[in-house]
């Protein structure tokens, strides 16, 4: 019976002490912290699920990575996009005021191009 007792503690440390790790790094990764990582060797299922966890916390951390470059990608963007509102809004305001001030008797020619410089100015929200 005593052996049983000891096998049974034993076991149940052994379980407890590896699965403690794993709920340990299981919070950190739900945290945000994606560069953790559990040592375990073995073939247990415990130690393969350790294994699994490595892995899909390697994962998390590449694609977090790659979706903080893009982010930061596409910020520079906007950026580079809302400097370039402004002078495009001014230009559409002057072709407008040109068509509603002098429209009549403007050369047709001058109404065409004055149509040209408003046909890409239209779609954009500026």
């Amino acid at each position: 019976m005593k052996f049983l007792d000891v096998a049974l503690t034993s076991g149940l440390f052994i379980a407890y002490y590896i699965s403690s790790r794993i709920v340990k790094m299981a919070n950190a990764t739900a945290g945000g912290d994606y560069h953790v990582y559990i040592n375990e060797n073995g073939n247990s299922e415990l130690n393969l699920l350790a294994v699994a966890l490595n892995e899909m916390a390697k994962v998390l951390d590449e694609n977090i990575s790659q979706l903080k470059k893009q982010k930061d990608e596409l910020d520079h963007f906007a950026h580079t996009v809302s400097r370039h509102e402004e002078p495009l809004r001014d230009i559409d305001n002057v072709v407008t005021w040109i068509e509603e001030d002098r429209s009549i008797g403007l050369p047709p020619k001058v109404i065409e191009y004055l149509t040209i410089i408003k046909g890409p100015l239209t779609g954009l929200r500026i």
